[in-house]
């Protein structure tokens, strides 16, 4: 979902020159650059991962594109996020030039989290339990559901940034609501979509015995707790910026919103890394648990037992 207005790396009116004396002189700034740098790192890391993985499987052909989709947004998201947030520090940009940039990358971290969402629902989850055509019609609601009130919140958010930047008040102003009240639904929502998940990954090990044998075993609670974690957190930040921020931004406002950042880009790639260790495992349909049927014992002239 789009992230609120007030936290993306804020702008700064230092020195224009290249050394950027007077950028990142605050711990809000140095804290934040850090966490995108980090991430950055983890994202590339992730792509090596899911590459060494991806070659060790000749299915899961969805599973591969959708990763591959979600480590694409999210990496394009945090290039812009140091691009925009280091030339804004610096003041290189002015603040209308900054915010169309933030509105890009809200875009994109937003994309990030749906498909690693579908990832999880329509592959992982659907392959966890043979398909189930019930299982396949509720997940595909639920998606279908979040797409909607996704790019519908999308949709508002950046008409709203655009209608700050034009100095169109009033349009602002007959948005804000209907902003507020789908941003709200989309996180709701996401959050009974990741229990529905977590639900279906774990009635599936109940029923599956190779799915409680390692290292798959280790991958799906991973994969369960992360993506409830995920959930949780982006419930908890649209419910804490859209209803409880003050006009003004307080110090405690800014250690909330990094608090929000960190644990976000930590539960993201703990789903994804489990995500990817889940269906590139060779347990996932029980191969490796499969056993022979028991030779038939060597049957001699005159011998009976055979007969």
């Amino acid at each position: 979902m789009a992230p609120r207005r007030g936290g993306g790396g804020g702008y700064s009116s230092g020195s224009s020159s290249d050394s950027c004396p007077y950028g990142f002189t605050d711990s809000y700034s140095q804290t934040l650059i850090a966490f995108y740098a980090l991430y950055c790192v983890v994202f590339l890391v992730l792509f090596f991962v899911t590459g060494r993985r991806a070659r060790k499987v000749k299915i899961a052909g969805l599973a591969k594109c959708l990763t591959y989709m979600s480590l694409t947004f999210a990496f394009v998201h945090i290039i812009l996020q140091i691009v925009f947030t280091t030339m804004a520090q610096c003041g290189h940009i002015t603040n209308d030039d900054y915010i169309p940039g933030i509105v890009a990358s809200s875009w994109m971290i937003s994309f990030m989290k749906y498909f690693l969402l579908v990832l999880i629902l329509a592959s992982i989850c659907q392959r966890l339990n043979n398909k189930s055509p019930p299982i396949k019609i509720v997940t595909t609601i639920v998606l279908a559901l979040l797409g909607v009130l996704l790019i519908a919140d999308l949709s508002l958010y950046t008409r709203d940034v655009v209608g700050e930047i034009n100095g169109d008040y009033p349009a602002q102003y007959k948005y804000f609501v209907h902003r507020i009240r789908i941003g709200t639904a989309y996180a709701v929502i996401e959050m009974i979509a990741m229990i529905l998940a977590a639900g279906l990954i774990l009635s599936a090990m109940s029923r599956a015995a190779h799915l409680r044998a390692k290292p798959v075993f280790i991958s799906l609670v991973a994969l369960v707790l992360s993506a409830l974690g995920l959930g949780a957190i982006d419930l908890a930040a649209n419910l804490n910026n859209s209803y409880f921020r003050t006009r003004y931004t307080t110090a405690s406002q800014y250690d909330s919103y990094l608090a929000q950042l960190f644990f976000s880009y930590f539960f993201y790639s703990s789903a994804l890394l489990s995500a990817v260790y889940v269906w590139s495992s060779d347990q996932l349909d029980g191969a490796r648990f499969s056993v022979p049927p028991p030779p038939h014992p060597p049957h001699y002239p005159g011998d009976m037992r055979g007969v």
